[in-house]
């Protein structure tokens, strides 16, 4: 069996996607496949994995058709990976050196179904990220667990268990999975960074969606008092309500060359 199956989901990101495949390569760990997705990119995606298969020495499988989602291209990818560890590389994203991925699947983890880690979220406008490290935490008051998702290594048998991302969400249902199957789970919580993360994707970008998706999940998902639930939908609304105004803003700004 595989050791690790990395799982990247894409659709027209030639450019960031490079830079994934590149960290994939590079890493001390060779026992691995890379699984890519492709909803069908119109920007030479496919010559790009074509000749990244040529140039590896570990298994590189394409698979190139419409999907409705990232969640749902990640599940395609789960569902016919050969490794026994599997982790989701959003093609945005890229892993933070060559050896940490080596180190913590060497560990002492045969017991363990979820290697939570940290990651580093990368600011487009500034190159210095040291500030931005998210360790992962469990808070034990509120039973929530705080995983980035592209920090997370999870089994294979572990999704065969407990199941796959809901589809019916398009930016949230990660956290939905860490709600519901977290609790089953014997993980490690680990503060090696595993991935730098780009902060301009799909979860952080303002939009109704995210907005009323978030709410769903606060409402429905999330075993928090309710009082707690609607202080921090509260908080969420008012944060995507700034935000918005500082893009209008800066929108205008550019535009008019007002302010």
């Amino acid at each position: 069996m595989t050791k690790l199956s990395i799982v990247t989901a894409t659709y027209n990101r030639i450019n960031a996607l490079r830079k994934n495949i590149i960290s994939v390569a590079n890493q001390s760990l060779k026992d691995k496949e890379h699984i890519i997705i492709d909803n069908l990119s119109t920007d030479g995606t496919d010559k790009l994995i074509k000749d990244y298969s040529k140039e590896v020495d570990y298994p590189v499988i394409y698979v190139r058709e419409k999907d409705n989602g990232v969640y749902n291209a990640f599940n395609k990818g789960i569902k016919i990976a050969n490794g026994e560890w599997i982790h989701t590389l959003n093609s945005d994203d890229y892993y933070f050196n060559n050896e940490n991925l080596e180190i913590l699947l060497n560990g002492d983890i045969k017991n363990i179904d979820v290697l939570a880690c940290a990651i580093l979220v990368k600011n487009e406008e500034s190159l210095n990220c040291e500030n931005n490290l998210w360790i992962p935490t469990y808070n034990e008051k509120i039973k929530h667990y705080n995983f980035p998702h592209s920090g997370m290594i999870i089994k294979r048998c572990f999704y065969e268990l407990n199941g796959y991302y809901n589809e019916n969400f398009k930016i949230v249902s990660d956290a939905i999975f860490a709600i519901q199957n977290l609790p089953e789970a014997k993980y490690l919580l680990s503060e090696l960074p595993l991935v730098i993360m780009n902060n301009k994707g799909i979860s952080n970008k303002v939009s109704i969606r995210r907005t009323f998706e978030g709410i769903k999940c606060m409402l429905f998902y999330y075993n928090f008092p309710l009082s707690y639930k609607l202080k921090s939908i509260f908080l969420n609304c008012y944060r995507d309500f700034i935000t918005l105004l500082k893009l209008i803003k800066n929108k205008l700004k550019k535009d008019y060359r007002i302010f």
